[in-house]
């Protein structure tokens, strides 16, 4: 039963990421044009609308029971709002987009390539837009350096060292409790 009912909550969160996705996949009219104009303001409301209903938080949430090719279509829609605006960049830094757990089931080495370079690019755009984080992108990369490759360099090596090193001693202190690392 409690199978099941995951499955069908995984299957119901990728679908509802694709549909709300459709509307940036269709390209717009000519520039210039009476349809491009209509085109592009019907965008920007629907824009404004997932913004006010807290989209990107919802995704962030539902992102916490899904695994692997499931997380594909939620990741893509959650990077593709987060590049959009700085609006959901916050939204997505104020529901816990940066939380370790999170961080690590987006950056596991098994998951679609896909999910990597989504979570990658929400990650980089939200530090890009609150400099607060500090240097919360290093961290993310060093953490994914660190549980993509923890055996494949020797205990000895210095680039491994410097790696760990970094990843776990980044400065922590107020605005910095992402706690990626």
């Amino acid at each position: 039963m409690c199978f099941s009912l995951n499955r069908a909550i995984a299957t119901t969160t990728r679908f509802a990421a694709r549909l709300l996705h459709l509307p940036f996949t269709h390209p717009l009219p000519a520039p210039g044009s009476a349809d491009a104009n209509a085109a592009e303001d019907a965008l920007r409301r629907y824009q404004e609308q997932l913004l006010s209903e807290a989209v990107v938080a919802g995704l962030v949430q539902a992102l916490d029971g899904l695994e692997g090719d499931d997380l594909v279509a939620p990741a893509g829609l959650l990077s593709q709002l987060v590049l959009r605006s700085s609006s959901y960049a916050r939204q997505f830094l104020e529901a816990g987009g940066l939380d370790e757990p999170l961080v690590r089931r987006l950056l596991r080495p098994g998951n679609p390539p896909s999910v990597l370079v989504d979570a990658l690019l929400a990650v980089s755009q939200v530090s890009f837009f609150n400099f607060r984080l500090g240097n919360v992108t290093d961290a993310v990369f060093c953490f994914a350096a660190r549980e993509a490759e923890p055996a494949s360099l020797p205990r000895h090596c210095p680039r491994r060292r410097v790696r760990l090193h970094h990843a776990l001693t980044l400065p922590r202190g107020p605005g910095r409790s992402g706690a990626v690392v």
